[in-house]
């Protein structure tokens, strides 16, 4: 549904048919007449071609907007890239530590019957000594 919206630019009423609110009809023409008020002010130029030159600059701001979406993008892009590489890597450094717990454990087990085995070997010496 077309909203009607009645804006000001430059001391001059314009009624404009817009999908966007109210609010936003609004917000983009007092940008456009704050522009003409800048080009206006302290010069005197003629009404149509504040309108002219601010319409430029309003494009000059949209394309260096581009430009930074542009870079914005790539940067988010590399960032992504990055992410991912770091979560690779860290899914690898888990498995590698999940490998050496469990090597760990191993080892501690290994070491635990070797100390029961020593201890029963020194008790079995000791026994068998006093035999003698």
């Amino acid at each position: 549904m077309k909203n009607k919206v009645v804006v000001n630019i430059s001391g001059s009423p314009y009624t404009i048919l817009a999908d966007e609110s109210e609010e936003y009809v609004q917000k983009v023409s007092s940008y456009l007449d704050s522009k003409v008020t800048d080009i206006i002010s302290g010069s005197r130029i003629a009404s149509l071609d504040a309108m002219v030159l601010a319409g430029l600059n309003v494009a000059d701001d949209y394309f260096k907007s581009l430009e930074l979406n542009d870079s914005l993008r790539s940067q988010l892009k590399s960032c992504l890239d990055e992410l991912s590489q770091a979560k690779t890597k860290l899914a690898e450094l888990m498995k590698a530590n999940d490998t050496l717990s469990s090597q760990i454990r191993s080892c501690q087990e290994e070491l635990s019957q070797a100390k029961v085995k020593f201890a029963e070997q020194k008790r079995d010496t000791a026994h068998n000594g006093k035999n003698f």
